[in-house]
């Protein structure tokens, strides 16, 4: 049937059950897509019309199967002929400020939402977010649906899609709907914009507490808020702690923690180790309270409790107030706060929080991540010492444990001697690495030891090389060593360079040509560091190298360093934006973009031979995989206007 004929029947035919199958036979039975023409002209003279029809089974019909089935049959049409005019018509209907928005609204909302859920159409223009935006600046009630649909249609949208405009409009909106529904798609926007227009919507409004509530999930974007992480942190410190509304607060200083954290390729910033300076002090506060709350209950003396309490709201209003029912203490927040930090935590904040009544879980997260609170932990928790927190423990809390077996071979780990022998060399550390299940303290620090000293950059051994970088491999293997790896990735990385003494000359007649026995060293040890679980401030030196030795290696070489280069750049990137910024940008991707360019503007001699050319081409198809990686990282720092690249 022809779009023409089916408008006529669907608007001329009073029987709501025939309306119901001429679109259900009709439009669904359709599986190859249509012309521009079709498609247009079914959504404005059936489908949309349809949408308000009065039988809520043909709007049902209509907003959840059959305009989906249409945007699915025409993903190339979808958002011009089926996205673009559902946006247009919730505006219209927000518009008309008429009862549409309470009949239409959600069935053009379902209909939009299932379209975006269900099609893998093509984000062309801005036109149908911006049309979305006015009908939410224009309706008067937003219902759930309404948001989620916005979140949908953010998360597909380009980054240049979400202007500021459109920013400060849905900032402004979700403030003044005060609902969490609006929490999702402004994290989502938030991660689309630059950090210079978070500023200006954030600087916009006053800090109450919708803004709280919604700052503290915008702020899991932590990198946008670079250019006003120091404001945010100071409001939230100076609010804190405070008897009541502290959740938001604390949400927040737990998301922009990282602002805090010192750069690894530069400087020390003052400004970062003032803010952090100042969350210790509030840490040491809340502590200090809490340990006075819990001495308080514990006399169970309601009066001299009350009296306390208000002879503390006297001083600045920095009683602190916790309650008893299942919600998170200001107490379990702190305790957040300290594992959560990269900061070593002050000597007398660890005596503060073992004097703390620390529930379990708190303390067990201590021990794991910052390897203190063992005494408190053996004391109070040994049932829930568990074999990996064994595994950690020092010797003088593991010997206070009860003796079973694991203990016993925690402490022989720990005091048994060296089970390396003294004529030690590489076949019977590799026989000990392979064949012992335990190995005792002494003997990794002494195998680390070999490996590194087998490492030396005086060594000019090949042999001797390539079998400590082998053993290094599979002592890697085993969890015992991984408190090793960033040590070890340190002795991998000068080999990375080409070592003259590897290469051999040959010259065949009046030919000359370089043999360079070192290249099964190298790759090896890409592999190996490839392998190793490194800290941040070590890949940024392995980044360095790669970009320094890897991109000058011959072709077999520099495929294994650009594939190391790409994964460590892709890994370290969010933190290198936050934390070295100033090196990313100015340092280390002018460097590689300046190494990429020399490698393009160097080209083979006409004399070159057939050799030569097949290690251009393999140089050039892994030099054309490393540019297109990195242009997208370019595309995204130069994006921001503050610091040119």
């Amino acid at each position: 049937m022809l779009v023409a004929d089916l408008a006529d029947l669907y608007k001329n035919t009073t029987d709501a059950d025939l309306r119901y199958m001429a679109l259900r036979e009709h439009v669904l039975a359709v599986r190859t897509p249509t012309d521009e023409k079709n498609t247009q002209e079914l959504m404005s003279r059936v489908l949309i019309p349809a949408l308000h029809d009065e039988t809520s089974a043909v709007r049902e019909l209509v907003s959840t199967q059959v305009i989906p089935h249409v945007a699915r049959v025409n993903p190339e049409l979808a958002e011009e002929y089926v996205v673009v005019p559902l946006c247009v018509e919730l505006q219209r209907c927000a518009i008309g400020n008429t009862s549409a928005n309470a009949t239409d609204a959600p069935h053009t909302l379902q209909a939009l939402q299932n379209v975006v859920r269900q099609t893998q159409w093509h984000y062309n223009s801005s036109e149908a977010l911006d049309n979305y935006v006015g009908y939410l600046s224009g309706a008067r009630e937003r219902p759930y649906i309404a948001w989620e649909s916005l979140a949908l249609l953010l998360e597909s949208a380009p980054a240049n899609h979400v202007t500021a405009q459109t920013y400060h409009s849905l900032y402004a909106l979700a403030l003044e709907d005060k609902r969490a529904a609006t929490f999702r798609p402004l994290q989502i926007a938030t991660s689309k914009v630059s950090p210079d227009i978070v500023k200006s919507a954030f600087l916009k409004h006053e800090l109450t507490e919708p803004h709280c509530a919604l700052l503290a999930h915008t702020t899991k974007e932590k990198y946008a808020f670079k250019d006003c992480y120091e404001d945010l942190i100071t409001f939230v410190l100076r609010n804190l702690p405070k008897p009541d509304q502290y959740s938001d607060l604390y949400e927040i200083l737990i998301n922009l923690l990282v602002w805090m954290e010192q750069p690894k390729m530069g400087p020390t910033c003052q400004l970062k180790l003032q803010l952090w300076n100042r969350t210790i002090a509030l840490c040491d506060n809340v502590l200090v309270q809490s340990q006075a709350e819990a001495q308080s209950d514990s006399d169970d003396i309601d009066s001299e409790n009350d009296a306390y309490l208000a002879e503390l709201s006297d001083n600045e209003d920095e009683v602190l107030e916790f309650d008893d029912d299942e919600e998170t203490s200001q107490l379990d927040y702190v305790l957040k706060l300290l594992v959560l930090t990269a900061y070593d935590i002050p000597l007398e904040t660890q005596k503060l929080m073992m004097k703390t009544d620390l529930k379990m879980e708190s303390l067990l997260e201590l021990v794991r991540s910052k390897n203190i609170g063992y005494d408190v932990l053996v004391e109070q928790f040994s049932d829930a010492v568990d074999s990996s927190l064994i595994a950690e423990m020092p010797l003088e809390f593991v010997q206070k444990l009860p003796n079973t077996p694991l203990i016993i071979n925690r402490i022989e780990s720990l005091t048994g001697e060296s089970q390396l022998p003294s004529d030690v060399n590489f076949e019977n550390v590799k026989d000990i690495v392979l064949g012992i299940p335990q190995l005792f303290n002494n003997t990794q620090k002494d195998i680390v030891y070999f490996i590194q000293n087998n490492l030396s950059i005086e060594t000019d051994d090949l042999l001797r090389l390539q079998e400590a970088v082998e053993l290094a491999s599979l002592a890697c293997k085993r969890e015992e060593f991984l408190a090793a790896h960033d040590n070890l990735a340190l002795s991998l990385l000068p080999h990375l360079k080409p070592n003259k003494a590897f290469i051999k000359t040959i010259k065949v007649g009046n030919m000359k040509q370089n043999i360079d026995d070192g290249v099964t060293l190298r790759l090896n040890c890409y592999a190996l560091l490839q392998q190793l679980n490194i800290s941040y401030g070590v890949k940024c030196l392995l980044l360095q190298e790669c970009i320094e030795r890897g991109l000058k290696d011959e072709a077999l070489v520099k495929e294994s360093a650009v594939s190391l280069l790409l994964e460590t750049l892709h890994n370290a990137w969010t933190e290198l934006r936050i934390r070295d910024n100033i090196w990313l940008r100015e340092t280390l991707l002018p460097r590689l973009i300046e190494r990429i360019d020399k490698f393009y503007g160097s080209p083979l001699q006409a004399s070159a031979t057939s050799q030569q050319i097949a290690e251009r081409e393999r140089s050039i198809r892994c030099m054309d995989r490393l540019k297109l990686s990195v242009d997208q990282y370019i595309t995204v720092t130069t994006d921001e206007p503050d610091v040119p690249l």
